[in-house]
């Protein structure tokens, strides 16, 4: 099992306004990256960016920067994210896990950008389908 933080309920919960701001921006900068690529895939059509006439090139080259800059601020939130402790499980979807125990079996508790509190968890190798009302506390 991978190194993670352990977190009780009350320190998770503690940390969920500022991973609140960090998802917003995540995923805001996932959305706005994800149409730019699609954008850039449409234009090539499958051709390779080098067999692009120069003004097509162009057209797509002034693109780039934005998208850096995106893939830029995609790490940095989750890195910012990873420090904190959780793990950040679907990026468009706004997906936040915080590993814990409980009466010594691994789980995560689980967050999902738009509730109010972390009110969820999943055993540790079940994904969100499994996740299930918190009756601990």
């Amino acid at each position: 099992m991978a190194d993670f933080h352990e977190f009780t309920l009350e320190e998770a919960r503690a940390t969920l306004p500022h991973v609140r701001e960090l998802v917003i921006d995540l995923r805001e900068a996932w959305e706005t990256h994800e149409l730019l690529s699609r954008e850039i895939h449409a234009h090539l059509g499958g051709r390779r960016f080098e067999a692009l006439p120069a003004e097509e090139q162009g057209a797509i080259a002034t693109h780039l920067p934005a998208l850096s800059r995106l893939k830029e601020r995609i790490r940095d939130r989750v890195a910012e994210l990873e420090e904190i402790g959780c793990v950040i499980k679907g990026p468009g979807e706004g997906l936040v896990d915080y590993f814990a125990r409980v009466d010594g079996r691994a789980i995560w508790l689980c967050w999902r950008l738009g509730e109010e509190d972390i009110s969820y968890y999943h055993d540790f190798e079940e994904g969100f389908a499994g996740r299930r009302k918190i009756d601990f506390e």
